[in-house]
């Protein structure tokens, strides 16, 4: 107990922390592309961290790497809508909530991916500080990087300024500002939000409520109209009843260029309201889930006419005090189609209005398992043909060496015009030799891309914050009766750590 404790003495030369710290790398390989001849990379570079005080720290990097990175996951779209890759960088993740903003995911300003990735092509960076931590309840978040010319892409420089005050306990007041700019363009973001909360809300309740606002600017002065965004939203967020409520304008030339939008010029209209009991006449269950109601209701911010509709219905969501999960969603959809859309080669969704119902069973095992499953079955209609969807995984926590973990997704689509099927694979393979030796395998598979897509990667640690990367990165191509190896790319790369 805390009150038997004793009293520590005579501790001497402790010290806070290095304030310096020098971690410079050199990264060399091969890499082979089809029947071009092979080629020599290589590249130096590294950071510069200071520890201004315990809470804040400023970074400098020059011709930052990422050689040692997971490879994305490839992704059948089957929809109308631009598809989302999540930031693997780890200089990118450091620190990445600090940039978040109150508009959601469905409109993030600051999107970390468009800074040095093209498409899937890396486009080098050459160099970049950084200022990240918090003082006296407000926490500031500065970015700058810079490009270099890569093909038909100018030198650019990507910056952000974002800061957050904490007023009212749990509650905060923030500003953001964001630009690109090169030779021939140049493009500002900026924002404000207020995010209220309270746990104490009729005496014990949960209550969450705030608003963001931004507003772009482009070199183009035809898109400096109907240029802003805002969201409203409130939360309930409690143990038996929740309740969210939000409100979404996106302008038509809203135009984050280093952010992400699903979808532009729209209104959307979002309520959802859960019942979860703890029924204690069922012994193994530990919470239930009934959603009588959710509602996404998009419609054009122009001409406010009616875009699309998705409602679910949960009649039977349940968790066991052994963690198992189990729902059943009935989903009702309308999409309007103002162009055709293209789904599949050659399978053409007309213009027109589509309503449609689907039917999702979802259920997964504790996490914690050596042994764990999980999955998701969707069956019912989709535009003018029918769909069903069916995704699984598999982990297994071997021993404290090795995990393997597998999943695949499939799609059986059914349409006037023809029937066809997507398959989408991915395992993974990972194994410590003790902490600071690891070396894991990656692979996946798609129908579309048809290639194996292998990414092996092995990351020895000599000492503490210094490391070894071996990093390879292979396409096998499936698509002829021979496999054929493409692409191949061999790294090397050393970090080393010097501190004061």
């Amino acid at each position: 107990m805390v009150s038997h404790a004793g009293t520590l003495i005579r501790i001497e030369g402790i010290s806070g922390g290095h304030l310096l710290e020098f971690k410079p790398y050199t990264m060399g390989g091969i890499q082979k592309t089809n029947d071009d001849p092979l080629d020599r990379v290589g590249r130096i570079g590294g950071d510069i961290n200071y520890l201004i005080t315990s809470n804040l720290k400023l970074n400098l990097t020059f011709h930052p790497d990422f050689a040692q990175i997971e490879s994305d996951r490839t992704q059948i779209n089957l929809t109308r809508f631009s598809l989302y890759y999540p930031e693997k960088r780890e200089f990118f993740l450091e620190g990445k909530g600090t940039f978040d903003f109150g508009l959601g995911s469905a409109a993030e300003v600051f999107y970390s991916r468009r800074i040095g990735i093209k498409g899937r092509e890396e486009v080098p960076i050459i160099g970049g500080i950084r200022l990240l931590g918090k003082e006296a309840g407000t926490e500031i978040g500065a970015l700058s990087m810079q490009t270099s010319k890569k093909g038909s892409e100018n030198s650019t420089n990507y910056s952000v300024l974002r800061i957050k005050k904490d007023i009212w306990g749990q509650s905060n007041v923030g500003l953001i500002a964001k630009s690109k700019k090169s030779a021939d363009t140049s493009n500002y973001v900026y924002g404000t939000d207020f995010n209220f909360a309270s746990s104490k809300f009729f005496g014990n309740k949960n209550i969450r409520f705030g608003a963001a606002f931004a507003l772009s600017q482009s070199k183009a002065k035809s898109l400096n109209n109907d240029n802003f965004a805002y969201r409203i939203y409130l939360s309930l967020p409690n143990d038996f009843i929740e309740y969210d409520l939000a409100y979404y304008v996106v302008q038509n030339n809203f135009n984050p260029e280093v952010g992400f939008l699903r979808r532009k010029n729209y209104k959307h209209f979002f309520t959802e309201l859960q019942f979860n009991p703890r029924p204690a006449f069922f012994p193994w269950i530990r919470q239930m889930e009934f959603k009588p109601i959710e509602i996404d209701y998009y419609w054009s911010d122009d001409t406010n006419k009616l875009e699309s509709i998705g409602a679910e219905f949960r009649p039977l969501g349940f968790g066991t005090k052994s963690g198992e999960w189990f729902e059943y969603n009935i989903q009702r959809f309308y999409d309007h189609l103002d162009e055709p859309f293209e789904i599949h080669d050659d399978d053409i969704i007309p213009v027109g209005g589509y309503w449609y119902t689907r039917h999702t069973i979802e259920c997964n095992s504790f996490s914690g398992r050596k042994i764990v499953v999980g999955g998701e079955i969707s069956i019912g209609d989709y535009y003018t043909g029918n769909r069903l969807q069916s995704d699984t995984y598999l982990r297994l926590n071997v021993n404290k060496h090795l995990n393997l973990s597998f999943d695949y997704e499939w799609n059986n689509l059914k349409f006037r015009q023809q029937n066809f099927e997507t398959h989408e694979t991915g395992g993974r393979i990972d194994y410590a030799f003790n902490p600071k030796l690891y070396t894991s395998l990656y692979g996946q598979w798609n129908n579309e891309d048809k290639g194996i897509f292998l990414n092996i990667r092995v990351n020895w640690i000599p000492k503490v914050g210094s490391d070894f990367y071996l990093a390879i990165n292979q396409i096998i191509n499936t698509s002829r009766s021979k496999l054929r190896l493409e692409d191949t790319v061999i790294l090397s790369k050393f970090v080393f750590r010097f501190a004061w």
